[in-house]
């Protein structure tokens, strides 16, 4: 799943995402775009905060269970 997936999924603007994982909008833009790369510390937070696992623009591998 994508940044951008996730976020929609969850019905959040990207001031709502970057609040909940305490990044900036502009952190959020620059992962949905692939201009900035996901930071282990940034997945393990959205993994806590949704329970799934994510990357900036592309898939990685299936949820943890």
């Amino acid at each position: 799943m994508t940044i951008r997936d996730l976020r929609k999924t969850r019905k959040l603007s990207q001031a709502e995402l970057a609040e909940k994982l305490g990044i900036s909008p502009a952190a959020v833009s620059q992962l949905e775009t692939g201009r900035m790369k996901i930071s282990d510390r940034i997945a393990d937070r959205i993994w806590e905060e949704f329970g799934v696992e994510v990357t900036g623009t592309e898939e990685r591998k299936p949820a943890r269970k």
